[in-house]
């Protein structure tokens, strides 16, 4: 009959939107994962790079320090 069409239609409808909702979900948790991955790494090289900023800053500090001392 046209209602058990209709109810079957409804069902199928209903679990389409539950399928599309279960993967709308994954595709959100998969993106907050990947921009904590991100953060994560960007975070280690700025730090990675600002360590090795520091050590040449410190050595050239160094080597000045040497110099000024040989000309007195």
């Amino acid at each position: 009959s046209d209602a058990n069409g209709f109810n079957r239609a409804v069902d199928e409808f209903n679990s389409y939107v539950s399928d599309a909702q279960t993967y709308i979900d994954c595709v959100i948790s998969e993106g907050n994962s990947d921009i904590q991955s991100a953060e994560s790494a960007i975070s280690s090289s700025m730090r990675d790079l600002a360590s090795d900023v520091e050590s040449e800053v410190s050595s050239a500090r160094s080597e000045l320090q040497s110099a000024r001392s040989r000309l007195r």
